[in-house]
């Protein structure tokens, strides 16, 4: 695909995985409801992350290292990508 002069392929792959974080997390305040975390399958079946098929996405959660996607380890664009606070002023409430 074609990028915008001077980004790399890295770059442009954070962007869409903060994009994706941001939306969770926005999806996450907007309902309020906070959920069991089950690891999703979709990688075993087989199939992208997407909010049709993924469990996490459906329930609000972010892909972790236990799903068959691997989550951020993996690539997945639902995979937490980390917080960017510094380590004493964290702004998380969870």
């Amino acid at each position: 695909g074609t990028r915008p002069r001077g980004k790399s392929k890295h770059k442009a792959q954070a962007k869409e995985a903060v994009e994706a974080t941001l939306s969770v997390l926005r999806r996450q305040e907007r309902t309020g409801v906070k959920h069991e975390y089950r690891p999703c399958t979709c990688s075993a079946q087989g199939i992208a992350c997407r909010k049709e098929t993924c469990e996490c996405i459906q329930a609000n959660n972010f892909c972790e290292k236990f799903c068959a996607c691997a989550g951020a380890l993996g690539g997945c664009l639902n995979g937490f990508p980390g917080c960017a606070c510094k380590r004493s002023e964290c702004r998380g409430t969870g």
